[in-house]
């Protein structure tokens, strides 16, 4: 999160730390590819699913269900995604932390979170004191409005 030089060797190696490095370049399209992936194998799994969902248990579709923001949340908005440890049937408090991110969109026609329509975003660089952001508008014929905002983290209250 700092980005001081010994924050960063501490991450080791990682496919999307070296892609903010310069030094792997597919990163984005290997990781959206493999996310797609995944949401694919979960639907079809939860298609096939045999069993009922069990009463009074909110979990039962937890390892079948699509959701899949890793790579999103690394590519669009150069956020820590820390996904939640494994549920635990003996603590099931556990998993869940506030998601860091060091850019936001609001899209201010539609004055709702998120990038407008057609637009889409890709941070390739993050420094301690920088961030590089690509914003593309894939809309032939309609204009866009982008409010980006540096540093996100959800308010707890």
């Amino acid at each position: 999160m700092s980005q001081a030089p010994a924050d960063r060797a501490a991450a080791g190696d990682h496919p999307w730390v070296s892609f903010l490095d310069g030094k792997n370049p597919s990163y984005a399209v290997a990781a959206l590819r493999a996310d797609l992936k995944a949401v694919a194998d979960r639907i079809a799994a939860r298609v096939s699913d045999p069993t009922t969902p069990k009463p009074g248990s909110a979990d039962w579709p937890i390892d079948i269900n699509p959701a899949n923001v890793t790579s999103l949340v690394q590519l669009m908005t150069g956020g820590l995604h820390i996904a939640r440890p494994s549920w635990s049937k003996t603590s099931p408090s556990q998993g869940g932390v506030p998601l860091h991110c060091r850019l936001r969109y609001f899209d201010a026609d539609r004055k709702r979170a998120g990038v407008p329509e057609d637009v889409t975003a890709l941070v390739h660089t993050l420094g301690d004191t920088t961030t590089d952001v690509t914003l593309v508008n894939l809309s032939n014929s309609q204009p866009r409005t982008v409010v980006v905002q540096g540093g996100a983290m959800p308010s707890t209250g």
